[in-house]
């Protein structure tokens, strides 16, 4: 069996031959959430400024669980027919119109989109990047492309861009919030419906469940998180339930929320969270290592660590 490292090699150089001369390829180690790094293969034709990435890890896998040259064989065609695709030769035209017009507030404000991470772990990343801190969380900024098959295609605003643009990061923040309402409506589902569609804002009612599990997320299902910054959202659950509540960040995509109830205990929720975070959440997508509470009467969020509440300002 190949190492990664020798896989990644391989998979490039059998790519190279099957796109010929018209395309170029490259190995690229990719930062994203949390310092997490994955090795993307980017590919585009040579007169082109886009590039299609295409992450490895998964085929290595694959790799792993077939163990055998037809299978790279195989892996490889697949890559290539993706970089090859009209579509996607289509949707790199509109990402390079985006990159062009990305300097112009008034052409782009429309597209503005936020996403929540975790401040401390992507510290690195937040260097060059706009954000606004929202407890032990950060809210950074992205430029909407396009959605296809493969999800949301996006722009990181950087901190020149939004020199170029001339606004303040108060204005930046709500146009984001504006368009992820329209763009990204948000939806609150019962635990025990999960295995239904998202399909909207459902009826909530508590009694039906001894322990009432909702899912925050939105109608696309990713970065559905941010549900948590929507104008009206917690404060429309708790008078619907009529009780304070709990915030279990499950991941970036969802939130859990969890009614107030008697014998409930906020540090047993924040192992709760540690442990499904180490067991079964990615590291690319966990959200936060704590519960946060919304408390119904004065409309507001409170961090809890180790089972002391802490409101942040």
């Amino acid at each position: 069996m190949m190492s990664f490292e020798k896989f990644t090699v391989k998979m490039k150089e059998t790519v190279d031959e099957i796109l010929g001369a018209e395309y170029y390829s490259e190995l690229k180690r990719m930062p994203k959430n949390n310092g997490t790094v994955l090795t993307g293969l980017t590919a585009g034709k040579a007169d082109c400024m886009v590039q299609t990435v295409v992450y490895l890890e998964s085929y290595y896998q694959a790799y792993l669980e077939t163990d055998g040259e037809e299978g790279i064989e195989k892996m490889a065609e697949e890559i290539s027919r993706y970089y090859i695709d009209d579509r996607r030769e289509k949707l790199n035209q509109e990402m390079l119109g985006s990159i062009q017009d990305m300097f112009d507030y008034e052409t782009i404000k429309d597209r503005i989109i936020f996403e929540l991470v975790h401040a401390e772990r992507n510290r690195e990343q937040l260097q060059d990047t706009i954000w606004i801190p929202f407890y032990d969380l950060a809210v950074t900024f992205r430029l909407y492309i396009k959605e296809d098959g493969d999800g949301v295609m996006s722009l990181k605003v950087s901190r020149e861009m939004e020199l170029m643009w001339n606004v303040s990061l108060e204005e930046v923040f709500a146009k984001a919030k504006e368009n992820m309402e329209r763009l990204f409506p948000a939806c609150i589902v019962p635990m025990s419906e999960l295995l239904g569609e998202l399909i909207g804002i459902c009826s909530v009612n508590a009694e039906e469940d001894p322990v009432p599990f909702y899912v925050l997320t939105n109608r696309k299902g990713t970065m559905g998180a941010t549900t948590l910054l929507y104008q009206g959202v917690l404060n429309q659950f708790a008078e619907t339930v009529g009780s304070d509540f709990y915030i279990i960040p499950s991941s970036v995509d969802e939130l859990i929320l969890l009614p107030d109830m008697e014998g409930m205990d906020a540090e047993t929720l924040n192992e709760m969270v540690k442990q499904v975070n180490y067991e079964v959440v990615s590291e690319e997508k966990q959200l936060s290592d704590h519960v946060y509470r919304y408390r119904k009467e004065t409309k507001e969020i409170v961090s809890i660590e180790g089972g002391v509440k802490r409101k942040v300002d």
